[in-house]
C-alpha cells in the first residue's frame, strides 16, 4: 500500500534531499481540523507546476529529489504533506483517514493550480479523487496506483478486516498505528475501497493520465490496474498504463527501482506537457 521512495544508501542524494527541504518554500493549507503543508520547490518555473502526493507513511520531503529533476526541467513543484500523518501537515497517524487526504490534496489542486499532478501508491488513490472532483484538469501520472484498496490492504496486512465482525482499537499498517474502525468505515463511505470507484474516478478525469505499475507487484495486480484503466478507457479517459519490470512495492529498499521508476514519471510529465498543454 505504501511506496517508500528514499534511496537514502546514496549520499549524493541524501544530501541533495537535506539541500532541497532547507531551501523549500512551506506554506500551510489551514482547514477547520488542522493543516496540510506545502513545500514549493523552483518557484517559477515556466513550463508548469507539477504537485506531487508522497504515499502513505513517508513525508515529502523525502520526494524532495524528485521535484529537484522537475526543476531542472523548469518546473516548479510542490510537494504536499497532508493531515494526520508524517511530515509536516498537523495531527498524527492514529487518525489517518483516505478523504482527509484527499481533502487535502483537492485544497493544494485548487489553491495552486498545478498544470500536472504525481502520485504514489495509496497517495496516488486519494489524488486521482482529488483531481476528479477539483474541477481543474492537470495531467496525471501515478505510480505503483492502489486500484483495489481492500485488496492491497488485505496483502499487506495478511487478513481481511473487513471481513472481521471486530477489530482492535488500532492497528499497526506498515510500521505505523492507524485508528482501525474510522479508517475502514471512512473508506468504504467515501467510495475509496473498490476498483469500481477507482474507474469512475479515472473516466472523470479530464486531463491525460499515465499509469505505472509494476508487473510482480506482490501488494497491487497489475492485471486488476489493467482492467480498471481499461474501463475507464471505455467511458472516455485519456488513459495509458504501462507496466514497469519490477517486484517491490516498499521501494525504499530498492533505490534502483525506485529512482527508474521516478524517472520514467518526470520524463512523462515531461512529456505530456509538451504534447498537449494542461488546460
Amino acid at each position: 500500500m505504501a511506496l517508500n521512495v528514499l534511496p537514502s544508501q546514496d549520499p549524493a542524494i541524501a544530501m541533495a534531499v537535506r539541500e532541497q527541504a532547507e531551501t523549500a518554500m512551506q506554506e500551510l493549507l489551514e482547514t477547520p481540523a488542522g493543516h496540510a503543508a506545502v513545500r514549493r520547490i523552483g518557484t517559477g518555473g515556466q513550463q508548469g507546476r507539477i504537485l506531487i502526493v508522497p504515499p502513505f507513511g513517508i513525508p515529502a520531503r523525502t520526494l524532495s529529489f524528485v521535484a529537484d529533476q522537475l526543476a531542472e526541467r523548469g518546473y516548479e513543484a510542490c510537494l504536499l504533506d497532508v493531515r494526520n500523518h508524517v511530515g509536516d501537515g498537523s495531527g498524527t497517524m492514529h487518525d489517518y483517514q483516505l478523504s482527509a487526504v484527499v481533502d487535502d490534496c483537492r485544497n493544494a489542486i485548487r489553491r495552486y493550480e498545478p498544470t500536472g499532478v504525481i502520485g504514489l501508491s495509496l497517495g496516488g488513490r486519494a489524488l486521482l479523487r482529488a483531481t476528479a472532483t477539483s474541477g481543474l484538469h492537470p495531467h496525471a501520472v501515478l505510480l505503483i496506483p492502489v486500484v483495489n484498496l481492500r485488496s492491497t490492504l488485505t496483502e499487506v496486512l495478511g487478513r481481511d478486516l473487513y471481513l472481521e465482525p471486530e477489530v482492535p482499537e488500532f492497528h499497526a499498517v506498515l510500521g505505523h498505528s492507524v485508528r482501525s474502525k474510522p479508517f475502514l468505515d471512512d473508506a468504504l463511505h467515501h467510495g475509496l475501497l473498490s476498483p469500481e470507484g477507482t474507474a469512475h474516478d479515472l473516466a472523470t478525469l479530464t486531463g491525460t493520465t499515465t499509469l505505472f505499475p509494476l508487473d510482480g507487484d506482490q501488494w497491487v495486480d497489475v492485471q486488476e490496474v489493467q482492467r480498471v484503466s481499461d474501463c475507464a478507457q471505455l467511458q472516455g479517459a485519456r488513459i495509458t498504463t504501462t507496466a514497469m519490470a519490477g517486484n517491490e512495492h516498499e521501494l525504499h529498499k530498492h533505490p534502483e527501482l525506485a529512482l527508474r521508476m521516478i524517472a520514467a514519471a518526470v520524463e512523462e510529465i515531461d512529456r505530456l506537457h509538451q504534447l498537449q498543454p494542461a488546460v
